[in-house]
């Protein structure tokens, strides 16, 4: 959580990557403290104000399965097409009913 409130763009941005990379080895059966955190981490990076941040994420997570829907949701309805698209393009995640 610290890394996901740091001040530099490029650390959340690093560390939305890194998320992303362990998030599909991640489910809510496993250690509930890991999956609570990364899920915690996961929701203040998509509300980030950075918009390259928020960015960095979306095109993190695009293609991944296991993301909670509602972080991926979040990302989808961004108002930054940089930040939505890369979702809205390719995310598994999204139901039709989302994307409609």
């Amino acid at each position: 959580m610290l890394l996901a409130q740091d001040t530099d763009t490029d650390v959340r941005g690093g560390l939305a990557v890194k998320i992303a990379t362990v998030a599909p080895e991640l489910n809510a059966a496993e250690s509930s403290k890991i999956y609570a955190q990364t899920h915690e981490a996961l929701a203040t990076l998509a509300s980030d104000q950075i918009t390259k941040a928020r960015a960095i994420l979306s095109d993190a997570l695009k293609d991944v399965v296991d993301v909670p829907a509602e972080i991926i949701k979040m990302l989808a309805s961004d108002l930054e097409i940089e930040v939505s698209g890369p979702i809205l393009e390719f995310s598994p995640v999204l139901s039709e009913s989302d994307l409609i």
